[in-house]
């Protein structure tokens, strides 16, 4: 009977484990997706409208977000993505177009990347990635 119950204990671990390591992929996989599509939408705005369209897009992706507890990326990109579009709309609207094209949003380096991989792999997961921040 102990061994079938420390069976059964190390299969539930197992399991919580690999449900935890699912759903920070999940998570990971979601930020990617909402930077890599809204920081592309950003660079393309023109005019005033696609400012007004864009800030629609991005308010309303709110209601399609997985999330769980300690989830704050969405909502720090929200807050980063209207500072700077307001930037841009000021510039649009004051007809800096060039201005307003340069704006640009603020990439990694490779460099930083491979960092903050290598700096996971060698001390574990830190109280940033539960919160996850990627």
């Amino acid at each position: 009977m102990d061994t079938r119950n420390k069976r059964v204990d190390g299969l539930v671990k197992k399991i919580d484990t690999l449900k935890k390591e699912i759903s920070l992929t999940f998570m990971r996989t979601q930020n990617l997706m909402i930077s890599s599509y809204f920081d592309k939408a950003f660079d393309s705005i023109t005019n005033l409208e696609e400012v007004e369209n864009y800030r629609k897009k991005l308010y309303c992706f709110k209601d399609y977000l997985g999330a769980m507890e300690g989830y704050t990326f969405f909502n720090e990109y929200y807050v980063n993505k209207m500072e700077q579009l307001e930037t841009k709309y000021n510039a649009l609207e004051n007809g800096e177009v060039e201005t307003a094209l340069k704006i640009i949003t603020k990439k990694e380096s490779k460099f930083v990347t491979l960092f903050k991989i290598l700096k996971r792999f060698l001390f574990g997961e830190s109280a940033k990635e539960k919160n996850i921040q990627y």
